[in-house]
């Protein structure tokens, strides 16, 4: 099995990377001005569509909304050992839609 020290080294901080490790810190205040265009609701992360492939967890933590069927629903919140995967819009164009791309939010 992989030690967990060398996974980090596995990513770089790069946003144009193959591969990216990003940490979402918890946010004591929420932006007051960042606003859903589709439903008005207060957001704390713009609506998104990824643009590779997006393998996350949320440890446990609520939040994430997929837009489906022009209604966002909550996204299930990850145990320690899950993920979600999200495919971007680039691999979508790639396979001709076959798996579409998910608009998403926090």
């Amino acid at each position: 099995a992989m030690e967990y020290t060398t996974l980090p080294s596995l990513f770089a901080d790069d946003e144009f990377s193959a591969m990216g490790l990003r940490k979402y810190p918890i946010r004591r205040n929420i932006n007051s001005n960042m606003y859903s265009d589709l439903d008005g609701t207060l957001l704390r992360e713009l609506e998104h569509i990824d643009s590779t492939v997006t393998v996350l967890s949320t440890f446990n933590n609520g939040g994430l909304e997929m837009l489906y069927k022009n209604k966002y629903e909550a996204a299930p919140a990850t145990g320690e050992n899950s993920f979600i995967v999200n495919i971007g819009k680039l691999v979508d164009d790639l396979i001709d839609n076959k798996v579409p791309s998910v608009r998403h939010r926090v």
